[in-house]
């Protein structure tokens, strides 16, 4: 194998390395925001004694989520491409004289994503992932089913507090 070769080999791990370094930074940038948008809705919430703000978590835990999922996922592809790479660079210094090259060349092109590997994500084996997603949904709707406010506990809102009584009627005046 001839030296520039060898050179765009080198080269091309080590723009994977920092790809893979930069979504691992950007993961930890996603959940930093997300657990401040999170906990500054349960705060609103529980300050201003408004219970139903609640319910602006779950869309934020699903948002953040599904962002944080989708670079976690190009992270993976990359590591992939890199552990090729890294084969080929051992057959290298091995002596190999034809190295084995990785599958579809050396590249930038990834997978599109398909529902089998955005579940790979969701296995116990990965709960450090999920799981304060998970946590966080969790928290503001016992938050929300309790009624927890700075006032006080008190219930969730009632039919009878927006207007219909139990029956289903307008209540009487």
């Amino acid at each position: 194998m001839k030296d520039h070769q060898i050179d765009i080999i080198l080269k091309a791990w080590t723009t994977y390395q920092e790809l893979i370094r930069g979504f691992g930074e950007n993961c930890w940038k996603i959940r930093t925001f997300f657990y401040t948008a999170s906990f500054g809705v349960i705060a609103a919430a529980f300050t201003t004694n408004v219970t139903p703000l609640y319910w602006a978590v779950p869309p934020i835990c699903v948002a953040f989520f599904s962002l944080e999922l989708g670079y976690r996922r190009l992270q993976e592809q990359y590591i992939s491409k890199t552990l090729e790479i890294e084969r080929t660079i051992n057959d290298i210094l091995v002596g190999q004289e034809t190295p084995v090259l990785p599958d579809g060349g050396i590249s930038t092109g990834l997978d599109t994503p398909r529902l089998r590997d955005v579940l790979q994500f969701l296995k116990p084996k990965r709960y450090l992932f999920w799981f304060s997603y998970l946590i966080v949904f969790l928290i503001a709707l016992a938050l929300y089913s309790v009624g927890v406010v700075q006032s006080g506990i008190c219930p969730p809102p009632s039919a009878a507090q927006h207007g219909v009584a139990a029956d289903g009627a307008a209540p009487r005046r």
